[in-house]
């Protein structure tokens, strides 16, 4: 599938890309890529460490790029872009 893929064509790099387009657009589980990687690291393609790393990294970059869209963004940001996010108008 497309995470395989990703995974498989990019390395580790592709593995962090999954983990920002999971929390940034929400196509993918990050279940889905967390268990890749974990997979990937017992057959001794990716290093244990490689992947929890890449993980967790992928995961707090994420994080700080919400929270500044919300910081700089705010309501703006909600009333232009939400309607992509939630059911409710705000």
């Amino acid at each position: 599938g497309y995470v395989l893929d990703l995974i498989s064509d990019f390395g580790y790099f592709g593995m962090f890309l999954g983990m920002v387009l999971e929390a940034v657009i929400i196509i993918i589980p990050s279940e889905l890529i967390l268990a890749t990687g974990g997979i990937l690291a017992g057959q001794g393609v990716f290093n244990f460490w490689g992947s929890f790393f890449t993980g967790l990294f992928g995961s707090v970059f994420c994080a700080i790029i919400i929270y500044y869209m919300g910081y700089f963004g705010g309501k703006g940001f909600t009333k232009k872009y939400g309607k992509y996010f939630i059911n409710k108008k705000v």
